[in-house]
């Protein structure tokens, strides 16, 4: 294993560095709990093959290495001091730029540093790339983009701009004296702090765009770091002092768009690990320039996707397929958060019902909002059997409940059973993580919905900024609610928003709320009556 080793000469502090997204082999370890024979993961190695100047640390074949001029890390010490004597100010945030390409280089920084006090003990922190401004060692920003950009097929230039690595913490006694840190008297050793995704993609036809999805943060738009932790086992992921911006998609685009034949064309993408959070199907995306088509993987590896690894996925874009639809409308689901979603509420109708339908949870038949949508609810005053409640007969009752535990059925359910799921055949009501992931993708209020025909109030959920266009996010309407003790609708129609998940709380069922001024997760009483969205099988 390569060493990153500091040392001084005349011009200060130097550093020989060379970095390892995992210590020392290169060989290919399966994806063992992966089904699909075409995924592998790849320890990352080190290498000092040149490559452009134009990128940052550069990840060529598994290897990675340091660009001239470009590079440049920041180190912190409290100790160490900027001049002689011990009297100076601790080392903050100095930078350190690489003085040539390669595995090795000399770090130049613009002031040496000197020992703060004699035979004492001196911690270094460092992190890669600098930034400016990060005044403590427990706060250094971080953020990893959710649209990333290829140049052509083939060609990772662009991870070394996603990069993100801290050194392990070193501890090193100082000699007797408070000189300028001499040679190889401290040595740091880097660690990447994210995952690589290569895409090896064959098939016909032309191939613009990547998209994965799927539940967990791959993303986010700004966050902090404390690189002083201690360094996780291989493979197991940092943790964040602060992520905000959260997303469970990312996507490539290539700026020359690449020709699909018998030969692999290679796409990367850097996402963040997630080793403990991200687990369970994975859609991909494939865009052609004008029609998205998607590839459902059964699983991603287990446990997650490891710090540190290059993981490979063969695709044949043969087999991937258009996105579903639904059946009580033309237009096809969304994927958004790794599902795709429903693109109206059950119950929809354009002309007199755009908001869909109200159901009590757990109940095939939901009650339209008041008399202009059609049949008017008859209210009854007690709750039933669920077997009563389930009879097509009743499906226009809705069962009032004023007292604990507030269910429309004289029996609570453990599940919204899927032989009374009011979603189309291959849909289903979602589950609390999945609106949850939907919760975390990102929100925006409209008193009138800019793209929705129906010119409803409500929240588009998914990506705020800088998706493509042709990526539409969720709208769901403000649609209210009808109250359990009574029955009656309440007048919040138009600005406030209730979606049931298909999983109890308690003696309520989770689901998320919205208003124009919040968002959030919660439990509601199941005699309620809540609009219902599916997401796909």
């Amino acid at each position: 294993m390569k060493k990153i080793i500091n040392y001084s000469g005349i011009t200060g502090l130097i550093l020989i560095a060379a970095l390892a997204f995992m210590p020392v082999s290169c060989s290919k370890e399966a994806v063992k709990d992966n089904p699909e024979a075409d995924s592998s993961s790849q320890l990352i190695k080190v290498s000092g093959e040149d490559v452009s100047v134009a990128t940052k640390t550069t990840l060529e074949g598994l290897a990675t290495k340091w660009v001239a001029t470009t590079d440049a890390v920041g180190i912190y010490s409290s100790q160490a001091r900027t001049a002689t004597g011990g009297s100076e100010s601790p080392i903050v945030n100095a930078e350190f730029t690489a003085a040539s390409d390669g595995t090795s280089s000399v770090f130049n920084g613009a002031a040496p540093m000197y020992w703060g006090a004699a035979t004492s003990s001196h911690t270094f922190f460092s992190y890669y790339p600098w930034v400016a401004g990060a005044a403590a060692f427990t706060v250094v920003p971080v953020s990893l983009a959710t649209n990333q950009t290829q140049l052509i097929a083939n060609n990772n230039a662009h991870l070394g701009a996603l990069d993100f690595m801290i050194a392990t913490p070193k501890i090193v006694t100082s000699p007797g004296n408070t000189n300028p840190i001499a040679n190889t008297e401290v040595s740091l050793r880097y660690n990447h702090v994210f995952t690589v995704l290569e895409f090896q993609i064959t098939g016909s036809g032309s191939l613009s765009k990547v998209w994965v999805s799927g539940l967990g943060t791959l993303a986010f738009s700004d966050g902090t770091i404390n690189i002083g932790q201690s360094t996780p086992d291989a493979g197991t992921p940092y943790t964040f002092a602060s992520q905000t911006g959260l997303s469970s998609d990312v996507i490539v685009t290539l700026t020359t768009p690449a020709t699909l034949g018998g030969t692999a064309q290679s796409v990367y993408m850097m996402i963040n690990p997630n080793a403990s959070t991200f687990t369970g199907e994975l859609y991909i995306g494939l865009y052609d320039g004008s029609v998205w088509k998607y590839i459902k993987k059964a699983a991603s590896p287990s446990g997650g996707f490891a710090r540190g690894r290059k993981y490979i996925v063969a695709i044949n874009a043969e087999t991937a397929t258009v996105a579903p639809t639904y059946s009580e409308s033309s237009t096809a689901g969304t994927l958004i958060a790794g599902r795709f979603w429903a693109p109206k509420n059950v119950g929809y109708i354009v002309t007199t019902n755009p908001y869909g339908q109200l159901f009590q949870w757990g109940r095939k038949y939901g009650q339209n909002y008041d008399v202009t949508e059609g049949t008017v609810p008859t209210i009854v005053a007690d709750p039933v059997a669920f077997s009563v409640g389930q009879d097509p007969a009743n499906a226009a009752n809705f069962y009032i409940n004023g007292t604990t535990p507030f269910d429309w059925c004289t029996v609570q359910q453990a599940s919204w059973a899927t032989a009374y799921s009011p979603c189309p055949t291959g849909w289903r009501l979602p589950t609390t993580a999945e609106l949850t992931a939907l919760n975390s993708s990102g929100s925006t209020w409209v008193a009138v919905a800019g793209g929705n025909p129906d010119g409803l109030a409500g929240r588009w959920f998914g990506p705020t900024s800088g998706s493509p266009t042709e990526i539409k996010n969720i709208f769901l309407p403000a649609a209210g609610y009808r109250f359990f003790r009574s029955g009656d609708t309440r007048s919040t129609r138009g600005t406030t928003g209730s979606y049931w998940s298909s999983e109890v709380s308690g003696t309520g069922a989770s689901g998320l709320d919205f208003s124009s001024s919040v968002f959030y997760m919660s439990a509601s009483d199941r005699a309620n009556g809540l609009p219902a969205r599916c997401v796909r099988e």
